[in-house]
């Protein structure tokens, strides 16, 4: 066998043997070195085929890892959507069932999901802070705004700020309605002194006249006497 060899300095593996030069071709026999490179083309071919399929299944698996992770970190996000939804609801509510005919309805506000549905996520009940007729309707009513306005679980900065407001338009109430009774103790005190001054002055002209009746009397008596003395002194003589 005749081998043919380049010029160049490359290193040519064959086995576990390397020579320096290009690979060892048997002029002899063509169709086998032919067949040979045939073989070495398709084992070529055959490893891109296995590297591309690989790089597909890879990104096709991190794919489906991304879209799982995402749809997870969606569904936790809407899972709180909803518990912030049923809290709202029930916090209002709370409102609504204390307040009473104080109360209007409930109105919401809502956040758009991940999911793209709408949820609750804040509300409010409007509710009537207006004086009564007299200050004890205003104290019975300013009680009811304070109940209503702490009847949920947990009330807001809002909340507390509607009790306050209310305790305060109650204790004004609480004055006027002191203020008011005082008065009247005062005209009914003036009016039983009047009374009783009125009493002691008819008790002392009743007594006046009593009196003066009495030594009208005896004035009387003494005139009579003294009438018959005379009288008898000159018969006698």
């Amino acid at each position: 066998m005749i081998l043919r060899v380049n010029n160049t300095y490359n290193p040519v593996s064959n086995g576990n043997s390397s020579y320096y030069g290009t690979k060892r071709t048997n002029p002899s026999n063509p169709q086998k070195n032919t067949s040979e490179n045939s073989n070495n083309n398709k084992n070529s071919v055959s490893q891109t085929n296995n590297s591309s399929d690989n790089s597909v299944a890879k990104n096709q698996l991190v794919k489906s890892s991304t879209e799982s992770t995402q749809k997870a970190k969606i569904q936790e996000v809407v899972t709180k959507l909803l518990a912030r939804q049923n809290s709202v609801i029930a916090h209002e509510a709370a409102h609504k069932a204390v307040g009473g005919s104080l109360a209007g309805p409930p109105s919401f506000q809502y956040t758009q999901g991940p999911d793209g549905n709408a949820y609750i996520s804040g509300g409010e009940v409007p509710i009537d802070m207006s004086e009564g007729k007299t200050p004890q309707d205003t104290i019975s009513k300013m009680q009811q705004v304070i109940a209503a306005a702490l009847a949920p679980a947990d009330p807001s900065p809002q909340d507390y700020k509607v009790a306050a407001t209310a305790s305060q338009i109650q204790a004004s109430a609480r004055n006027q309605l002191l203020s008011e009774t005082n008065e009247r103790l005062k005209q009914n005190t003036a009016s039983k002194e009047g009374e009783n001054s009125v009493t002691k002055n008819n008790a002392k002209e009743n007594n006046n006249s009593t009196n003066s009746q009495a030594i009208k009397q005896y004035n009387n008596v003494q005139n009579a006497t003294s009438f018959y003395s005379s009288k008898n002194l000159i018969g006698i003589g």
